[in-house]
């Protein structure tokens, strides 16, 4: 099993030390509510395990069970806090769980805090960077121990035995707070409590003891999470700066997103109210009591599906093009779809439909009113060969519109290649069908003069203008559905692929562990994922492994890893991260609550006003959780 490999894996001495970083690590988020706990079996009810996930995420748990006395209802707590986690970080707990906290598993309640750390800590040190966490803490760690004498940092054991490496860091941040050069390489135990006390004094939690450290071989997971940290600590004033340029750039996501909704919904009320009074219009609108208005009020329809009509067509093509484009940006940024109610995509073509049926009952009506009237029978030699004229000339159009129609059925139905090849032939059809509108226009119009002069069969072909113009709607309709399916398609795999930069950082890190061999096998995979992700989520890596290899070949390619990274990259902000940002910004972060003194010293105004105007307003504060959960909630 997935639990005993786990454990199996973890030697007594770093079982304890890591149990208790883990437990120190967890009070401190617990105290700043006043609570604390003495050992991590107190979290079985679940209580302080949620508390412990709404400072990490910056967001309250709503609903859970405040009360709990049975095992089920802590097991609910529990199972609510860990799915919190899940869907923030896009990660599952296979194997591990809520039975085990309730349980009082502590080896495996100490796993699942481990894996908690090197989600929300750790991770938190890349940002767009796919060199695995560990190498980036310990560059940083290098760099900010250069030239410190008897100081060489290059792993996460026997480098921080001595305490010179911690008290380096310290010194290099906080000069007045340790006197390096007084420290001597042979007092171990001195510099290691002389460094933890220090960090201690200027705020930064104390999660390691010096016997912790004064061992064969001390745990790096443990020396990692307190060097985290460190990292932290320091770069306080670098999160509050990241944090400055990045709120006004979602501002602006939001800002601009508003108006592509508004401009939707406005667009989309337009069309449906041209399509409801056209419609209604259709229904009760008659022909007259005599052929010519019979005639004329029939030309003014024809005239409507060239002219009004067509440019509605283009008004619900611009529709099509703005939902996508708001659809593109919301999906890009995490965000709810956009859901117009009763002003949707799909309710317009469903009014349109509507529309169409009329014209097609209108055209019917027209013909039979026309059957009607009496026929003329004079008709002299003069006239009799101009409607011949009028005849043969209808015969080689509706042939020379059928051969292009038939022409266009099959370079539609030959399309092949990849998706941009694709998009330009059918682009190329659609343009050449809508430049041909008025050819099939011209026949419908020629076609109502000779059923006018009571010609209503042509011995010259069987064709009727009717006929071809439903044929000719139905390939229009067809070549503009595949261009939006093919566009769609090219912008989803845009999203979807990687930029030149990340393909290199994924191929550097691939060609590094696959070595010699340039491919890799299931132990340089696992060993490359454990790299990615700190070494906490083995079991998560397992499956991962197990969904990849699908051909059970032992082997993954390039594509297969670039998958699998990607997955552990944020292409935009989250709603997790708009918290964070904020949380950064805020003195006030456990009721998420940021001042108007806070938003006047980051932001812009425009910015800042901004704000105002939309974060809720609790007392003299602003609460930007709430703002936040309802630009994310569906």
């Amino acid at each position: 099993m997935i639990k005993k490999t786990i454990l199996d894996e973890i030697s007594t001495d770093s079982f304890k030390t890591q149990k208790q970083v883990c437990l120190r690590w967890v009070n401190k988020y617990l105290k700043k509510t006043g609570e604390s706990i003495t050992d991590l079996e107190e979290l079985e009810d679940g209580l302080k395990f949620i508390k412990l996930v709404e400072d990490i995420t910056c967001e309250p748990i709503q609903k859970y069970n405040k009360n709990p006395q049975t095992r089920n209802q802590k097991i609910d707590n529990l199972k609510i806090a860990i799915e919190k986690i899940e869907k923030i970080k896009k990660i599952k707990f296979i194997n591990v769980g809520a039975e085990d906290i309730v349980d009082k598993n502590i080896q495996i309640t100490t796993e699942i805090i481990l894996s908690i750390i090197f989600q929300f800590s750790i991770e938190e040190i890349i940002e767009e960077d796919f060199t695995p966490k560990q190498d980036i803490l310990l560059l940083w760690c290098g760099k900010q121990t250069q030239g410190y004498a008897n100081v060489d940092v290059h792993d996460f054991t026997t480098s921080w035995k001595d305490g010179l490496a911690f008290a380096a860091i310290i010194h290099r941040y906080s000069p007045s707070s340790i006197d390096f050069d007084s420290l001597d390489p042979k007092n171990i135990k001195e510099n290691l409590e002389i460094a933890f006390q220090a960090a201690k004094k200027i705020g930064i939690e104390q999660l390691l003891e010096s016997d912790d450290l004064m061992i064969k071989n001390p745990d790096p997971k443990s020396i990692m999470i307190y060097l985290t940290e460190i990292f932290h600590h320091f770069n306080v004033e670098a999160k509050q700066e990241k944090a400055k340029k990045k709120i006004p750039y979602f501002i602006q996501f939001i800002k601009t997103t508003s108006k592509l909704k508004i401009k939707y919904e406005q667009l989309a009320q337009n069309i449906l109210n041209w399509i409801a009074n056209k419609t209604q219009e259709l229904k009760s609108k008659g022909f007259g009591n005599s052929k010519e208005e019979a005639l004329k009020s029939f030309l003014e329809f024809v005239r409507y599906k060239k002219e009004e009509k067509q440019n509605i067509l283009n008004e619900m093509k611009t529709l099509q093009i703005l939902y996508r484009l708001i659809e593109r940006r919301l999906k890009c940024n995490k965000q709810p779809k956009f859901i117009p109610k009763g002003k949707s995509v799909q309710k317009v073509k469903e009014k349109w439909n509507i529309l169409l049926f009329e014209e097609n009952h209108r055209e019917g009506l027209f013909y039979s009113k026309m059957q009607l009237f009496p026929k003329e029978i004079h008709i002299d030699s003069k006239q009799q060969e101009y409607l011949e004229t009028k005849r043969m000339d209808f015969m080689r159009k509706a042939d020379a519109f059928n051969q292009y129609l038939q022409k266009t059925k099959k370079l539609l139905s030959e399309i092949s290649g990849e998706f941009e090849e694709k998009l330009d032939e059918i682009k190329a059809i659609n343009s050449s069908l809508n430049e041909n509108k008025k050819q099939i226009n011209d026949l419908i119009y020629l076609e109502v003069y000779l059923r006018n002069q009571n010609i209503v069969n042509n011995p010259y072909n069987s064709f009727i203008a009717q006929e071809l113009n439903q044929v000719y709607e139905q390939l229009l309709n067809y070549s503009s559905k595949q261009k939006e399916i093919l566009t769609n398609a090219i912008l989803e795999s845009k999203i979807r692929n990687f930029d030149e930069r990340k393909i290199k950082g994924r191929r550097d890190l691939y060609d590094y562990y696959s070595g010699s061999k340039g491919v890799l096998d299931k132990f340089s995979f696992a060993k490359c994922l454990k790299s990615l992700d700190g070494g906490s989520m083995l079991n998560i890596m397992k499956s991962f492994i197990d969904r990849l290899d699908q051909s059970y070949s032992g082997v993954f390619e390039f594509e297969n890893f670039a998958q699998l990274v990607d997955s552990f990259s944020f292409q935009t902000e989250s709603k997790y991260q708009i918290l964070r940002l904020f949380w950064f910004l805020s003195q006030n972060k456990l009721k998420g609550l940021i001042t108007d003194n806070e938003i006047n010293l980051f932001f812009s105004k425009k910015d800042a006003d901004f704000l105002r105007n939309h974060l809720p307003k609790e007392e003299n504060d602003y609460n930007y959780i709430k703002w936040i959960q309802s630009l994310f909630s569906n």
